[in-house]
């Protein structure tokens, strides 16, 4: 008759260790449901801050009548030292806020200049909001993306339309 009450005890003691096994991995879960929710809080957070800089980069770039200037000079006035300069500006610009490229195109959308070392490729919704912002009112600003890149990477275009004079197109940023 040992046994029952062995048997009862050796029952209990397999209920409170699983109770606790249980316990111990709704804890776990909760703890770890916490610091994925703090981890994507802090990356929503920091994207949000990246995407505030980029407006204020675009809207000092959609202001910006010496890039503007220079592009007309380029282009109407077949100054080639102020296309030479344009693009080392645009160049160095590009270097300092670590984009990948930077590109500019006509008013009506056709690419005129790059950053890179060859001629890039954008997606068709770029070429469109570049037509759209080449053909505005008002210089403006827009983000097109996020898209798969060649390389497998999400990519984003940030464009600025530039300042043009009254009733002629505006140059674009890309």
């Amino acid at each position: 008759d040992l046994v029952r009450p062995v048997a009862g005890w050796a029952v209990l003691i397999v209920l409170v260790v699983a109770v606790g096994a249980v316990w111990s991995l709704y804890r776990h879960r909760q703890t770890q449901e916490a610091r994925l929710q703090a981890i994507a809080q802090a990356k929503g957070n920091e994207l949000g801050q990246w995407l505030s800089e980029r407006q204020s980069d675009l809207q000092f770039l959609g202001g910006s009548r010496l890039w503007s200037d220079l592009y007309l000079r380029w282009r109407e006035q077949h100054d080639t030292a102020s296309g030479q300069t344009l693009r080392q500006r645009l160049k160095d610009y590009a270097g300092l806020k670590h984009f990948e490229l930077a590109a500019m195109f006509s008013a009506d959308g056709e690419p005129v200049l790059n950053t890179g070392d060859a001629e890039v490729t954008f997606p068709e919704a770029t070429l469109q909001a570049v037509k759209l912002a080449g053909q505005a009112s008002a210089p403006e600003w827009t983000l097109v993306g996020p898209y798969e890149g060649a390389n497998g990477r999400l990519l984003i275009d940030m464009l600025a339309a530039l300042p043009a004079p009254a009733g002629k197109p505006h140059p674009v940023l890309v």
